[in-house]
């Protein structure tokens, strides 16, 4: 019972530390994807997702650290509960991106030598107006002579970043020992509702396995050796209440059009790999090489309010489009490398860990261990 209500308490407080983290570092893309759908349909998908992919490529590397301490599998029945906290670090190159290379169908810039744009793990200082892009839409009306027909329909300033270069995410885990030295790993989360700020839930599941017991005269070297893989699949749902601007034509009369909007977040990662530790009294060093993968689906999903021209009457209106974004981005894929340390004093560990790749990420933990070996 109290195992049980540990588990519990761990994942309740994994879940409100996601939520917390997740909507805290997207709060900036909450507020800007309302500022960036004013490209309109073709560029506002360009636009969030040039903005966004440092926190969702850091976020999938979080998801898929924090697996393992040591590469000693359980005893059968034996198991662990750990609780980590995973943060990768976002690297220059992706704090910034090139508004110029989006290929952009109707947006373009107010001065195309201000092309440098923060994304949301960049610069929260740098000023709207100056260094910052202006982009300008633009459409054709109808009703005016061809050549001189353009009218500027939005023109804003691109978002900051939040100040914080780094991403990722807690994970919550209970560790189980099988037979023939093998270790499966569960990880949890109901749908949580958040309320007004929308729901998450997770689900993942690892399996450990000791490969020296299958290698001539590998069980007689002083260390442990186990092949492990994982994966974690996460949703998130974040609210959106964009209206239209006050003054624009119609706005009074569309405000109660726009009460279903959502920002979706379908976010799976894997990682794979070979793990080597060595116990020493109380402490365990561990390494590992490991290849993770990531993948992240965002969506608008509802109904927003945009600015166009009437065909016929070559007058500005407000117009209702629906899901209006909808792209992938891959994570920080490819070969990473982690060395950690444990300690254990009693059935509590304390556990600390570096992977090294392209989103390097630290990693620090507690874990309740019921294991004597």
């Amino acid at each position: 019972m109290k195992n049980s209500t540990f588990l519990n308490r761990g994942l309740k407080v994994a879940a409100l530390a996601l939520a917390s983290l997740t909507i805290n570092e997207s709060a900036n893309a909450q507020t800007d994807v309302a500022t960036l759908l004013k490209a309109g349909v073709d560029d506002a998908s360009k636009l969030v997702e040039a903005y966004t992919t440092p926190f969702f490529r850091g976020f999938g590397a979080g998801l898929n650290g924090g697996w393992y301490n040591t590469a000693k599998p359980h005893g059968l029945g034996r198991f662990d509960i750990t609780i980590n906290l995973n943060a990768a670090m976002v690297p220059t190159e992706d704090q910034t991106y090139d508004a110029l290379s989006l290929g952009f169908t109707k947006l373009t810039l107010a001065n195309n030598a201000n092309n440098i744009g923060q994304t949301i793990a960049g610069n929260a200082d740098v000023g709207t107006g100056g260094s910052n892009p202006i982009f300008v839409l633009r459409t054709d009306n109808p009703t005016l002579p061809p050549g001189n027909n353009a009218v500027e329909l939005a023109r804003f300033d691109a978002p900051q970043g939040a100040g914080l270069p780094f991403s990722g995410a807690p994970t919550a885990q209970l560790a189980i020992g099988l037979i023939k030295n093998t270790e499966v790993m569960i990880r949890y989360m109901p749908t949580i509702a958040l309320g007004d700020a929308g729901d998450i839930g997770l689900v993942g599941f690892g399996l450990k396995h000791d490969i020296k017991q299958w290698i001539p005269g590998m069980k007689l070297m002083p260390f442990d050796m186990s092949a492990f893989f994982g994966y974690t699949k996460m949703d998130l749902g974040l609210g959106l209440d964009l209206k239209p601007e006050t003054g624009t034509p119609n706005a009074a009369g569309n405000n109660g059009v726009y009460a279903n909007q959502a920002m979706n977040l379908k976010t799976t990662a894997t990682t794979m790999g070979l793990i080597v530790s060595k116990k020493l009294a109380v402490l365990t060093v561990y390494g590992g090489v490991n290849y993770q993968m990531s993948k992240t689906v965002l969506s608008l999903d509802g109904d927003f309010p945009l600015n166009s021209v009437n065909a016929t009457t070559g007058s500005e209106e407000i117009i209702k489009i629906s899901n209006p974004v909808n792209f992938t981005v891959d994570g920080a894929n490819g070969m990473t490398g982690t060395l950690g340390m444990r300690l254990k004093l009693l059935i509590v560990t304390f556990q600390g860990a570096y992977t090294f790749g392209k989103y390097p990420m630290a990693t620090a933990g507690i874990g309740l261990n019921i294991d004597w070996k």
